[in-house]
């Protein structure tokens, strides 16, 4: 956080954007390969690992591999806004996807159990990474 803000500070939006750009590459790869491999590979991995004591969660790792890939994507932007002192868009982005979870959320729950928890998690963090993402395109003079 303190370096975006460095760079925010010293050469304006173009300079973080080359930084949070940085971060999601040398990051998101190896992230991203590691989540699409535990997404494919959920029930030998889960054989090898435990048995078969957890296969029947199998199909939950690819739902977790996607909350995961989907936290990731908005985390630097969440750090690039927050480097320009531009949290409106957070606050905003938190605020639907805590009613969201309080609405369809609980009515995931009550249907599919834990899988609607897992659902309930991809969805806040879709959410959030669709509001950061929209801020992020459309900055606005001064911070919020």
């Amino acid at each position: 956080m303190a370096r975006a803000a460095r760079n925010y500070q010293a050469g304006g939006r173009p300079s973080l954007g080359r930084t949070l750009r940085l971060a999601l590459l040398i990051l998101g790869v190896p992230l991203l390969a590691y989540l699409a491999a535990a997404a494919i590979l959920a029930e030998p991995a889960l054989r090898l690992l435990y048995d078969t004591k957890y296969l029947g969660f199998a199909a939950a790792l690819p739902l977790i591999s996607l909350q995961y890939a989907l936290w990731f994507l908005y985390f630097p932007l969440q750090v690039g806004l927050k480097a320009m002192q531009t949290t409106r868009p957070i606050f905003r982005a938190h605020m639907l996807a805590i009613l969201s979870m309080f609405t369809i959320g609980g009515w995931a729950i009550g249907r599919w159990g834990v899988y609607g928890v897992i659902g309930g998690q991809a969805l806040n963090a879709l959410i959030t990474g669709a509001v950061l993402w929209a801020a992020w395109s459309r900055p606005r003079a001064g911070g919020a």
